[in-house]
């Protein structure tokens, strides 16, 4: 019988169907209670999001449209579109 190795082999899992329907909740229902049980697969986990998780920072709001937009982007709430005449987006 050989030793279980748990380090150096692999970090993930690539999944394909083989039949359909029903390939991938043959794989959950069947393959993920196993890892599971031998210790190699989360049963819990600590965050509520895939960023919590991933231990990654809850980036500041509006982060996103001021890479974007840099000094462009719409200020307030009350913003409704760019001032620049090449962007004619629509905010909500």
């Amino acid at each position: 019988m050989c030793a279980r190795r748990t380090e150096g082999a692999c970090d993930g899992f690539t999944v394909g169907a083989v039949h359909s329907p029903g390939a991938f909740e043959d794989f959950v229902r069947q393959v993920v209670p196993e890892l599971q049980r031998r210790g190699v697969l989360r049963t819990e986990y600590e965050g509520k999001t895939l960023r919590d998780n991933l231990g990654l920072e809850r980036p500041a709001s509006g982060t996103w449209r001021n890479r974007r937009y840099g000094a462009r982007a719409p200020a307030g709430p009350g913003a409704k579109t760019l001032s620049c005449p090449s962007a004619r987006r629509r905010w909500p």
